[in-house]
């Protein structure tokens, strides 16, 4: 099926995503760390629930789910050792069980069929995040990948999304940058792009991604492959 931008978006130069739960169900992975690490406790395995609306605050907050009371904040000392913890054995599981969001795809092809550039930026250190694009085999399509290592300042600071920007030589206002995160929203919005908000992500029950007011909302990748593209 052949698609061309609607007209409403005609505007678009190119397409920018958060990487953990927005492009890449990356959660399978953490959902093993983190049970894996509470089965050497002797603690009860966590619903994965519990663990995939967490997995976009890092590993801080994956070291916090080793506590017998997740609830209650870590001793320092303690929580920084239990993140040492996650970070090595997310080595091992890192990139074995993640995969593309349903239709995300789909949508990456429609871009490059139309030549329309995209790019991660994420605040997912770079050795990790190679890892999850290299397993899916995206890093020869991919055309721009930015990191916390490769800015002063990461999301919500939008110096990274200017800097993909740079990168794939096209202007922020021109870019739509997706996230499901408020900082990815924040961060968009600062940079003078249209953001669009993914609520299949890791957003906790508690929260309300409408609060985030982003420019527009979406349930899965096909609304926004309908959001943005139309048949000829």
């Amino acid at each position: 099926m052949n698609y061309r931008k609607k007209r409403d978006f005609e505007y678009v130069d190119a397409i920018l995503f958060d990487l953990d739960g927005t492009l890449v169900d990356t959660a399978p992975d953490f959902i093993a760390v983190v049970n894996e690490l509470r089965l050497q406790l002797q603690l009860p395995r966590l619903e994965e629930f519990r663990i995939r609306e967490q997995v976009s605050n890092g590993a801080s907050a994956m070291a916090q789910l080793l506590s017998a009371d997740t609830s209650t904040p870590l001793p320092i000392e303690l929580l920084k050792a239990y993140k040492d913890q996650v970070l090595q054995t997310y080595e091992i599981y890192c990139g074995r069980f993640n995969k593309l969001f349903d239709q995300a795809g789909y949508f990456l092809e429609i871009c490059d069929a139309l030549k329309i550039p995209w790019g991660v930026v994420t605040n997912k250190p770079r050795h990790f995040t190679e890892i999850v694009i290299q397993s899916l085999d995206l890093q020869n399509r991919i055309g721009s990948v930015v990191c916390p290592e490769d800015v002063k300042h990461r999301k919500p600071d939008p110096e990274s999304l200017f800097f993909a920007c740079s990168e794939l030589n096209v202007s922020p206002e021109k870019t739509i940058y997706v996230g499901d995160h408020v900082r990815d929203i924040e961060a968009g919005h600062a940079a003078g792009m249209k953001t669009v908000a993914a609520t299949f992500g890791y957003v906790p029950i508690s929260e309300n991604s409408l609060d985030w007011k982003a420019d527009y909302y979406i349930d899965n990748f096909s609304e926004l492959c309908d959001l943005i593209f139309e048949t000829k």
